[in-house]
């Protein structure tokens, strides 16, 4: 009688922490869009995000100065399966500028403008989160569009060429630490590297 009575109070608990739990999972927000602002993005330091340029043989000996970047701005949607993870998906925008000089004589040759654009599926994994506090792990691996265009003066007064170019690229963002404070809505920070930047700061609604 004993065992049959401590086997049903294990059976009851079991079920009670399972319907519990099932609870939990009904009561989070499930969706959550976010925009925010990432600094020093892979596209401002990274060489291989920069399209080479053909020139003549002649001028080989070519300088870029005068860069300039406004880092990245990311839009996200993420759906959360449960309480721990969370699939969705990133979108991504940086923009660069520089001018090409010759280091003989200081000449300006042209100006190049890159515009990048980043799609990529995420995964956010939530190792602790209370009720306006969260901390997170997000990653993300997908294409980066690399929108070239230069305006080339080369050494003849008054001609001048366009060259635009279109380059595909491996995109991704690995952001191990990142915290959330708020509740439906919420701000948040995370530091990385990657597409959308090594430090972002963004708004996060939930619901």
């Amino acid at each position: 009688m004993n065992r049959y009575f401590l086997l049903s109070a294990v059976v009851a608990l079991l079920l009670c922490q399972g319907a519990a739990a099932k609870t939990r999972d009904k009561n989070i927000d499930r969706h959550e869009f976010s925009i925010g602002y990432g600094v020093m993005p892979v596209s401002e330091w990274a060489g291989a995000f920069t399209n080479a340029v053909d020139y003549p043989d002649d001028f080989k000996s070519l300088n870029r100065s005068n860069s300039s970047h406004y880092g990245a701005v990311n839009l996200d949607y993420n759906f959360r399966l449960n309480k721990r993870i969370g699939l969705g998906v990133g979108v991504i925008y940086a923009y660069s500028k520089k001018d090409v000089t010759f280091n003989y004589n200081n000449t300006f040759v042209e100006n190049e403008c890159n515009n990048f654009l980043s799609i990529m599926p995420k995964v956010k994994l939530n190792w602790i989160e209370k009720e306006k506090f969260t901390l997170y792990t997000t990653v993300g691996v997908g294409l980066c569009i690399d929108f070239y265009n230069a305006v080339h003066t080369g050494s003849t007064p008054g001609l001048t060429e366009r060259k635009c170019n279109t380059d595909f690229m491996l995109a991704y963002q690995f952001s191990p630490i990142g915290i959330e404070v708020g509740k439906k809505t919420a701000f948040f920070m995370e530091a990385g590297i990657g597409n959308a930047g090594s430090a972002i700061a963004g708004v996060r609604v939930k619901f």
